[in-house]
């Protein structure tokens, strides 16, 4: 994972400006690069025929595309920290122009293997890696409006190249079209000379913290002000009589440095993740005032007499630009607090001489030390890649479910042509259809939030519902063949693409620690990877061998059914647990009631 940038002291990036070139950027190379990978199906459907390249071999070389840009996500880091995403991004797109053009000249399996399934997909990889990095490096607290505005403008290539396609076939053959979207490809390459280094664009922001500071202190005006006056007034001897209470002495030394704190943060405070453990806080600098006044005034476990506040141990804020709009706060108590504690709890000597947890870490830092090399080697790659996540039941299932539902999308995705082609349609049917699925797919992305917020389901049951959607328009896909029922499937299987595609990628962040995020992504892409490697072949074996994509369909709903299923025997399983936990809890409390 790319470091954080260091910055100039007292500058910063534009969060708008040039960034918005850089957007629009981001824009030009998606609504290009993604639709010709999508509609590959669409230009080399017939020339396949006349290669005498059956559907086994087709399914391996479209699959090979996904699998092998997935395995290289994990190089991705390294590669942005070596390079500027500036230099990445031009490579990528360069690759992406050789594999199109190898491919347009391609006439076996194993040259639409090196050419499509290898150049094209490592050029594609590295493009929208270092796209998507240099995005975020611009904005900060605009990031989502910038990467909104990217994202729909992204969807309109899906709309209008499957027609541009079935025009330029008609006029010049799958070859010559091929040759033309390669050379259509190298708008990405524009795109990423726009892309400059963010330190070019670099702007004061003394402003925007005197803009902080004053909303602040307008917000810590506004609110009650009695908790903190006691704070304020008391002499060094009353100090020394609440020794023993010093959850509201302490959080008086520590207001100044998380206010300071508060006025730096971008995200929403207090987002707690359900796995190993809560997810670190984040605070919005909009509510910086009020959030200090809340934090120091708390009468929360942990705070007053049983020890020092959660919140009076915040010590930094790092951003991952990479991974999105993600601000983590790490935690650091503070030693003198710690120090109090013990003191207060009688433990003097603990705290003067060493406590035993110290002399412990060293015995195991030995320990490390002692193993023999190859143990050292495999838990350094442990600890790089965070496998510590596997551990996790619960992360491992959604993991699964959501490689499985991923492939089963992308692979009808990209057999949607064939599947159209096997009921006789010409090329330009073919196209409009498909242009019809991307049309409502659109529509349905923008209405997914206010669906969500109308249903109230979590993230995890709404994109179940859009799943269910799918496999119920895919299963009446079967039985329509004529081009006006097809119509109306192609509008529906876009609505469910639509909520399946907004819920996707916030599966995974509504559950892992905002910390943990890149790692559980990086091991998603890698699964995900190893997935289309496993299972693509014999996508194209049961159309090889029953002589039908409807029974490929159904392979592709089971896949999409074994999802559902997963997640809901996990689901009710956690919530029959918890209730026996309640009760249990209940239980114990009515026993202690009767033996006082």
């Amino acid at each position: 994972m790319p470091p954080p940038p260091v910055f100039p002291e007292g500058m910063g990036p534009p969060d708008g400006g040039y960034g918005w070139v850089v957007a629009a950027a981001y824009a030009l190379n998606n609504i290009i690069i993604i639709p010709i990978i999508q509609n590959f199906g669409l230009v080399f459907r017939d020339l396949f025929s006349q290669l005498d390249i059956g559907g086994t071999d087709t399914a391996i070389i479209m699959n090979l595309n996904n699998a092998f840009g997935l395995a290289l996500g994990l190089f991705n880091g390294p590669i942005l920290r070596r390079f500027s995403y500036r230099k990445v991004a031009l490579c990528g797109s360069l690759l992406v122009f050789v594999g199109v053009v190898l491919t347009s000249f391609a006439r076996s399996f194993a040259e639409f293997i090196i050419a499509y399934g290898i150049i094209m997909s490592a050029g594609y990889n590295l493009t929208m890696a270092s796209f998507a990095y240099a995005i975020n490096m611009y904005f900060t607290t605009r990031r989502s409006m910038a990467m909104g505005f990217a994202m729909t403008v992204t969807g309109l290539g899906p709309v209008f190249m499957p027609l541009l396609i079935s025009l330029a076939m008609k006029e010049y053959g799958a070859r010559a079209t091929a040759l033309l979207l390669g050379a259509l490809s190298l708008h990405s390459a524009v795109g990423a000379l726009l892309l400059h280094p963010v330190r070019w664009h670099l702007v004061k922001t003394a402003d925007k913290d005197d803009e902080k500071k004053t909303k602040s202190q307008e917000l810590v005006d506004m609110a009650p002000t009695v908790a903190l006056e006691p704070l304020e007034e008391n002499s060094e001897g009353e100090a020394a009589e609440q020794k023993g209470m010093n959850g509201q002495a302490n959080a008086g030394k520590v207001a100044p440095k998380a206010k300071q704190e508060d006025e730096d943060g971008d995200e929403d405070a207090d987002t707690r993740a359900p796995m190993l453990g809560h997810r670190r806080h984040s605070v919005a600098s909009h509510r910086s005032g009020v959030a200090v006044l809340s934090r120091t005034t708390s009468t929360e476990p942990g705070n007053g007499p049983n020890g020092p506040s959660l919140w009076a141990s915040m010590a930094s804020i790092h951003s991952d630009a990479l991974s999105g709009s993600v601000m983590a706060l790490n935690v650091e108590p503070l030693e003198d607090q710690r120090d109090q504690h013990k003191l207060n709890n009688g433990h003097k000597a603990e705290a003067r001489n060493g406590s035993t947890k110290a002399v412990d870490k060293d015995d195991v830092t030995k320990a490390k030390a002692a193993a023999p090399a190859w143990r050292r080697w495999l838990r350094a790659v442990a600890e790089f890649f965070d496998l510590d996540l596997l551990r996790d039941p619960v992360y491992v299932n959604i993991m699964l479910g959501l490689s499985f539902a991923v492939f089963a999308e992308i692979n009808f995705s990209l057999l949607t042509p064939f599947i159209l082609g096997d009921r006789h349609f010409d090329t330009q049917e073919i196209a409009t259809l498909v242009s019809m699925i991307a049309v409502a797919d659109i529509i349905f992305r923008f209405l997914a939030p206010f669906i969500k917020k109308l249903f109230k389901q979590p993230v995890r049951v709404m994109y179940m519902i859009g799943l269910s959607l799918l496999i119920a328009t895919r299963t009446v896909l079967i039985f329509c063949y004529s081009y006006e029922s097809l119509i109306g499937v192609m509008v529906a299987l876009g609505v469910a693409k639509g909520l399946r595609t907004v819920y996707w990628v916030l599966v995974i962040p509504d559950y892992v620690p905002i910390e943990r995020l890149p790692s559980a992504n990086g091991l998603q892409s890698v699964t995900n990877g190893l997935i289309f490697m496993a299972l693509g072949p014999f996508v194209g074996v049961i159309r090889d061998k029953l002589g039908d994509y409807n029974y490929v369909i159904m392979a592709i709903n089971s896949l999409t059914a074994l999802t559902i299923c997963m997640w809901s025997t996990e689901i009710g399983v956690t919530a029959m647990r918890r209730r026996r936990r309640a009760l249990q809890d209940d239980v114990d409390v009515e026993k202690k009631a009767v033996k006082s």
